[in-house]
């Protein structure tokens, strides 16, 4: 027997995993590398800290994980960028990006006042 509620968690698991994967392709060959990078960025660190927030709020750990595991992508997404960009404010953006993203993160691991 299968069990019906598995199978959708599964199915929107994978329907999640397949818009993230579509978006990320379609901003990886945005209008320049510059804006490629920086979107990029802004997306791996926003959707990080959605997913750890996500993850907290509903006390799913592997959420979480999957967000920790993007924060660090988005950090190194950030430096490799940046150092291929030659526009200066763009590799400050690309740095502040990160640098917002990791307060984020901080913010959602603080602990509770009892």
């Amino acid at each position: 027997p299968i069990d019906r509620g598995r199978a959708i968690g599964a199915a929107s698991i994978a329907a999640w995993g397949w818009a993230f994967v579509w978006v990320n392709q379609e901003l990886a060959y945005a209008i320049s590398e510059t804006v490629a990078t920086l979107l990029l960025v802004t997306y791996y660190a926003s959707t990080s800290v959605v997913a750890v927030g996500l993850g907290r709020a509903r006390s799913i750990a592997w959420l979480r994980h999957a967000g920790l595991l993007l924060g660090l992508v988005a950090a190194f997404t950030a430096i490799r960028g940046a150092r291929r960009l030659e526009a200066v404010w763009a590799q400050i953006a690309a740095y502040l990006v990160t640098s917002v993203f990791l307060l984020g993160i901080a913010w959602w691991y603080r602990k509770r006042e009892d």
